[in-house]
């Protein structure tokens, strides 16, 4: 499907020009989970680089143990270029998200457990200039249908018991979804404050993320 507009001018899939790293990511979930956490659509120096949710060079190299090669979205914005595991810009999403969950599972493989990571849209959006296009920001109905469709289908085969809506518009979204599915087993869906969003410091993030998986009783999962 077509996306572009008079305002969208360029899409990235980081699933299709990065699909190593991606699928070698995948490979961290290997059966149902617990918890899935779900993030709106890949950012500019995260996943859009690596081809990984959150995925901050440095945290998806060293913490996750995932390289790969990674190729060129067509076309390529000048503004917003696609370096690959050579982007030296931290993406500050990745490093509080990953650096939590470092610090209480110690290992991925702790994480992958029990919970995943993922996103609502696979697609990044982008204005003439570079400017980032949420998925909310293109109006386009047939998008959020088509992602509706594919999230339903990641629920039915995870079947988790938590979903985490990272921001308040993924949270609407899962929400949506979990009402319209008709299924017996309930689902329950929390809101988590995007880590992407200004806070003090990453231990003001962290503190809070703690807090709401302690309140819920999920920290067990991860320690």
């Amino acid at each position: 499907m077509n996306f572009l507009s008079s305002h969208i001018k360029y899409v990235y899939d980081p699933t299709d020009y990065a699909s190593e790293p991606s699928e070698k990511y995948i490979e961290y979930c290997q059966d149902t989970k617990e918890v899935l956490f779900v993030d709106m659509n890949p950012g500019p120096f995260g996943m859009c680089q690596t081809g990984v949710p959150f995925g901050d060079t440095e945290w998806v190299k060293n913490w996750l143990g995932i390289e790969g090669k990674i190729d060129k979205p067509l076309p390529e914005c000048s503004a917003r270029p696609v370096d690959g595991f050579k982007c030296t810009k931290k993406e500050q999403s990745g490093h509080r998200f990953w650096s939590l969950f470092s610090d209480l599972c110690h290992k991925p493989e702790k994480f992958f457990w029990h919970a995943f990571l993922y996103n609502y849209c696979p697609l990044a959006f982008m204005d003439s200039n570079g400017r980032n296009i949420t998925p909310s920001g293109t109006k386009k109905k047939e998008l959020v249908f088509y992602c509706d469709q594919y999230f339903m289908k990641t629920i039915d085969v995870l079947q988790p018991q938590i979903i985490i809506g990272i921001g308040r518009y993924t949270e609407k979204r899962l929400q949506s979804i979990v009402r319209r599915r008709n299924r017996t087993n309930k689902i329950e869906v929390l809101y988590l404050k995007h880590p992407g969003r200004p806070v003090r410091n990453n231990r003001s993030w962290h503190r809070n993320t703690k807090r709401i998986l302690d309140k819920r009783d999920l920290l067990k999962y991860f320690q």
